[in-house]
């Protein structure tokens, strides 16, 4: 479980600016009109939102293989994880891999935002059809489809990010 504490803790924060932002960038994209989104353009305001949320909390990500990489009794938390690191080897750092991170990222989160959106809609509009609501399994499938989805064009760009960031 080593490293997992950091996963918990940037969770909530990369969660909230994504969606924030997805939908902050949805309205721009909008305008005024009262019209849907094309899947292209949900695509593209899913990468922005991905984007930005990874930029923000993108240190956390730094810091999760040294964490779950070190040796017992050699670091003892994030916090002295995150000094040790600076002290070592900078503020730069902070960003190792950030670029092919950056890369994955970027359709990672533009494939799952805009397939789970279109899903949801779908099936909303269908259920809207007979007056009844989706099932929360049925949103759940989505968001689990669209996820691996994203995951399945992007590992590669992940596997690079993890090399990159766990060399010392």
């Amino acid at each position: 479980w080593r490293g997992n504490g950091v996963n918990v803790i940037k969770i909530a924060p990369e969660s909230a600016l994504k969606f924030g932002c997805y939908e902050k960038v949805k309205q721009l994209i909008k305008g005024d009109s009262a019209r849907e989104l094309s899947i292209y353009e949900r695509f593209c305001a899913g990468s922005t939102a991905g984007a930005f949320s990874h930029t923000v909390i993108y240190p956390l990500e730094v810091i999760k293989p040294r964490l779950a990489l070190r040796r017992t009794g050699e670091i003892t938390g994030i916090f002295d994880c995150a000094k040790k690191i600076y002290k070592a080897e900078g503020v730069k750092v902070f960003y190792k891999g950030y670029w092919p991170n950056l890369f994955g990222i970027i359709p990672y989160a533009g494939i799952d935002l805009a397939i789970y959106e279109t899903l949801k809609n779908k099936i909303c509009e269908k259920f809207s059809r007979e007056n009844k609501s989706p099932h929360a399994l049925v949103l759940l499938g989505c968001g689990t489809f669209s996820s691996c989805c994203g995951q399945l064009a992007t590992y590669p760009f992940a596997l690079i990010r993890t090399k990159l960031q766990s060399q010392v």
